[in-house]
């Protein structure tokens, strides 16, 4: 591992548990400098270090790269954001998982597109590579030089969050005193990851996993770990992708979502284009509303919700309850100050577009605001049963009676995840 002098600056709000200090560590890759893609999936990895009195603020920390393409090609981030050049991650200790997802780049673009189009066309253009002009499109990378022996000369700087329960969808800050822990980051492939016309690859360099920490004193530390009975407990929310593929044809679909968790807080349905794999699309975040007529989740036999959610017939879609639903699933339902970048065309697209944004979902949690901001731990058990999406459809990109294209049908499973770390032993259990 490599561990750069912490940057650090006092804080002053945690006087409940004594002075603090916040520490930023930054973790280069255990087994490469610079990667540049191709037609298959390649790893990164990442040893992240063990600190003493130490807590990590996941929702802070950060993966940052310069990217760029090769000389005379001409490319943007898919969906406009850096997260699109992620296939897939998983968190270990010792060899043992703690979590992971696959397709991460679709996940990634689904919660991108719930903020404010204003915000996307100037944070996110900063940050993730977006078009401050464009939704859901990237700004031209910049090309390298022939020759030029520092790609991070002609490259761009991006910044993005960690879409996982030990970073951003953490609820509380995770000890460190723990040998062991490691971030697999799978890439994607070339043209999973970009929109172009020409096929060309894209080359990272200065990669670093900025690790933000929450340092105490040692009596301090001691102390909460006393008051935990030496076991201390981190509760966060986690995703995990079960993906199907729907028959050009098919007109009655029951897809199998294989989820066994304790706490299942919601259900979040895409669907995509075969063919996204093509390298002018945008192939994590280019949804299509599959014209579907109606559809519930069948969860252990009994529905939800109780009457399937009409979304229109073969010539009209109709969208508004789906994504009522969806917005439930997510927090956002008549919460004035919750956005998102795509408007009703771009949502009800039921042919391949570059904006494309439809999906749908459920929530099974009580969720709230102001004093309950993560809502409840009172999600659905699956542990015992069976999940299904249980759909009727007609028509894909016309108003004919079946889907003319095959689609890829992503589920991503947002359930709670508790991980209790014994501080004596290095010990580590798992609850999903």
């Amino acid at each position: 591992m490599s561990i750069l002098t912490p940057e650090v600056s006092t804080l002053t709000e945690f006087k409940g548990i004594g002075s603090a200090v916040r520490m930023k560590y930054v973790v280069q890759p255990e087994n490469l400098s610079t990667y540049t893609s191709s037609d298959s999936v390649s790893d990164i990895f990442f040893a992240i270090p063990a600190v003493m009195n130490s807590f990590l603020d996941g929702a802070m920390s950060n993966l940052s790269f310069d990217i760029n393409v090769p000389n005379g090609k001409t490319a943007s981030l898919c969906n406009g954001s850096g997260s699109s050049v992620i296939s897939a991650i998983e968190i270990t200790h010792n060899g043992q998982q703690l979590e992971g997802l696959q397709e991460y780049g679709v996940m990634a673009a689904i919660l991108e597109d719930f903020q404010s189009k204003s915000r996307s066309g100037t944070i996110s253009s900063i940050l993730h590579g977006t078009s401050p002009t464009a939704v859901k499109t990237g700004y031209t990378l910049p090309a390298g030089l022939t020759g030029e022996p520092n790609v991070s000369s002609t490259a761009v700087r991006i910044v993005i969050p960690i879409h996982a329960g030990l970073f951003s969808l953490a609820s509380k800050h995770f000890p460190m005193a723990l040998e062991g822990l490691r971030l697999r980051v799978s890439m994607a492939q070339s043209n999973r990851a970009l929109v172009s016309d020409d096929s060309c690859t894209y080359t990272l360099s200065n990669i670093n996993l900025n690790l933000e920490t929450l340092k105490v004193s040692p009596a301090v530390f001691n102390e909460l770990v006393q008051d935990a009975g030496g076991v201390m407990k981190f509760h966060a929310t986690s995703f995990t992708n079960y993906q199907a593929t729907i028959n050009a044809g098919s007109r009655n679909e029951s897809i199998l979502i294989p989820s066994r968790f304790s706490s299942q807080k919601s259900i979040l349905s895409v669907f995509r284009p075969q063919t996204y794999t093509a390298t002018a699309s945008n192939s994590t975040g280019g949804r299509v509303f599959a014209s579907i007529v109606d559809y519930v989740y069948n969860i252990n036999g009994i529905l939800y919700p109780s009457l399937k959610i009409k979304t229109g017939n073969k010539h009209v879609p109709k969208t508004g309850e789906s994504f009522y639903e969806l917005l439930k699933s997510v927090d956002g339902a008549n919460n004035p100050m919750f956005d998102c970048v795509f408007n009703q065309a771009q949502y009800n697209a039921n042919t391949p577009t570059l904006t494309g944004s439809y999906a749908i979902g459920y929530g099974f949690e009580t969720g709230g605001y102001g004093s309950m901001p993560n809502g409840l731990i009172s999600g659905l058990s699956t542990v015992s049963g069976n999940s299904f999406l249980q759909m009727e459809l007609h028509g894909f990109s016309d108003a004919s009676t079946t889907p003319t294209v095959a689609l890829i049908n992503d589920n991503f499973v947002l359930f709670d995840l508790i991980v209790e770390v014994n501080v004596a032993t290095g010990e580590v259990s798992v609850t999903k």
